[in-house]
């Protein structure tokens, strides 16, 4: 299957209007960041990260197999993804609905995220452990407490 490539211009065009800001380059590509905002959210609590894979030094997408763009739920504070786990675009015809589809549900995630009880946002994570592999699990990005199975 073919791989569309695009400019800095295009793909800043296929994010949600007015909504997104730039958050600078990160490993030679283009990043930038929604903020996530409702009543349980503090202002710059959460935000989703968009790694677009538009190459920084030509402005244009990189070729076949190079990467996909990735979305992510970020925690500005302390600097870390909340929610991560498998979330790509790959960059075939049809990305720009498929970019706002996953925009959409990262978003929804982001305004049920959990919260410990010491207040902080719990982020998610996959176990590698033997007995519970691939399962996922909340634990608080402050405290370290246990916030339990995400089934």
């Amino acid at each position: 299957m073919s791989v569309d490539r695009f400019t800095k211009a295009q793909f800043e065009e296929a994010l949600p209007e007015g909504r997104w800001e730039p958050r600078g380059v990160v490993g030679n590509e283009y990043v930038y960041a929604i903020p996530v905002t409702g009543q349980r959210l503090k202002e710059g609590e959460l935000e989703i990260r968009v790694h677009s894979s538009v190459n920084a030094r030509t402005d244009v997408s990189d070729g076949v197999g190079e990467n996909s763009i990735r979305v992510y739920l970020y925690s500005p504070k302390w600097h870390v993804p909340v929610w991560k786990k498998g979330r790509w675009v790959t960059r075939q015809p049809g990305w720009e609905d498929r970019l706002l589809d996953l925009l959409r549900k990262a978003y929804g995630l982001g305004l049920t995220a959990a919260r410990c009880r010491c207040g902080e946002l719990q982020a998610t994570y996959v176990s590698k452990t033997w007995k519970n592999p691939g399962r996922r699990f909340r634990k608080c990005l402050s405290c370290g407490q246990w916030g339990g199975w995400v089934d």
